[in-house]
C-alpha cells in the first residue's frame, strides 16, 4: 500500500511494484507545486466564504481560555459553538465545491477554479447542509466521549476507550469519501454515508495514514503564534490536507467504484453510475 494509495497512472509491463509507489510520492508533490498558487487562491475563497465559521471558532477559543468556575458553561463558548453549528449550512457545500476542485487538480483535469466552485457549492447545497452540520457536532461529540472514557478507572475504562477511539478513526475515514462521492456521483445521501463506510474499512490502511497526516499538519499548525496560524489558515492549510486526501483516496474509488465499462455487465461492488466527466 502505497504512501498516497493507488496512483492515476496504469503500471506497465516489467515495472515493479517499488517503481510504481516511487512515481504516486513524486506524482503527487509534481501535482501540488504544479497547481501550488491555484491550490492557494482556492484556499482563499474558501477561507472567506467559511468567515463565520471563522470568526464562531475564534470567539469560541477566546472565551474558553477565559478561567471559569468549576462546573459553569461559558455562555458566550456556548453561543459562538451554536453558530459555529449553524454555520455547516455554509460549510457543507463549500467543502464539496473545495473537493470538487481539488479532485480535478489530482486527477489532472481543468477546472475553472472560481465558476466551478460556485456552481458546484449550488449543485450540492441540499447534501451538503446536513453534513456540514454533522461536521460540526461530531468533534464535540468525540470529545466528550474519549474524555469521560479517559476519565473511568481499571480495565472497563480502557476497553470503552480503545472502542471508542476505534470508532472515532472509523468515522473520519468514512468522511474522508463523503464529498468526493458527493461531487462526483449522483446519489442518496444515505447511498453516500453507506459507501463511505465501506470505503472506510476498504481502504483503511491509507485513510489511517492520511488522518496521522491531517493531524500531525494542524498540531504543527497550532504550535506557532495566532497570527502566523491565522495566515496558514487562510492561505494553503485546509486546500493543502484537502488535496492530500483526495489524491490519496482516489485509487480506492477509482478502484472500487469505477469499474470499466467491459465489467459492468456483472454487477461490481458498487453499482452505482458512473458520471465523472
Amino acid at each position: 500500500m502505497g504512501l498516497f494509495g493507488r496512483g492515476y497512472q496504469k503500471e506497465g509491463p516489467g515495472v515493479s511494484k517499488d517503481e510504481v509507489e516511487k512515481r504516486k510520492f513524486f506524482l503527487f508533490f509534481e501535482l501540488y507545486f504544479r497547481k501550488f498558487w491555484k491550490i492557494i487562491k482556492l484556499n482563499l475563497l474558501y477561507f472567506f466564504v467559511n468567515i463565520l465559521s471563522v470568526l464562531a471558532i475564534a470567539v469560541m477559543l477566546m472565551s474558553l481560555s477565559v478561567p471559569q468556575e468549576k462546573g459553569v458553561i461559558d455562555g458566550v463558548a456556548l453561543i459562538a459553538y451554536g453558530v459555529l453549528v449553524l454555520s455547516g449550512i455554509i460549510v457543507g457545500p463549500s467543502t464539496a465545491a473545495l473537493v470538487y476542485v481539488l479532485r480535478n487538480y489530482a486527477n489532472q483535469r481543468h477546472s475553472f477554479m472560481v465558476s466551478d466552485f460556485f456552481e458546484q457549492f449550488k449543485k450540492n447545497f441540499k447534501q451538503g447542509v446536513p453534513v456540514g452540520i454533522l461536521s460540526m457536532i461530531l468533534p464535540v461529540v468525540f470529545t466528550f466521549s474519549i474524555v469521560y472514557y479517559s476519565a473511568i478507572n481499571g480495565t472497563f475504562g480502557m476497553i470503552l476507550l480503545c472502542l471508542s477511539t476505534l470508532c472515532v478513526i472509523v468515522i473520519l475515514s468514512a468522511f474522508l469519501y463523503v464529498y468526493p462521492i458527493m461531487v462526483t456521483f449522483d446519489l442518496k445521501l444515505k447511498q453516500i454515508f453507506k459507501n463511505s463506510l465501506i470505503m472506510a474499512f476498504a481502504n483503511f490502511p491509507v485513510n489511517f495514514l492520511v488522518l496521522l497526516i491531517s493531524a500531525a499538519i494542524l498540531y504543527g499548525v497550532t504550535m506557532i503564534s495566532t497570527i502566523l496560524m491565522t495566515v496558514l489558515m487562510m492561505l494553503i492549510v485546509p486546500a493543502t490536507i484537502g488535496f492530500i486526501s483526495v489524491f490519496s483516496i482516489w485509487g480506492a474509488i477509482d478502484k472500487y467504484m469505477m469499474p470499466e465499462k467491459e465489467e459492468d455487465e456483472e454487477e461490481a461492488v458498487f453499482s452505482d453510475e458512473r458520471i465523472l466527466k
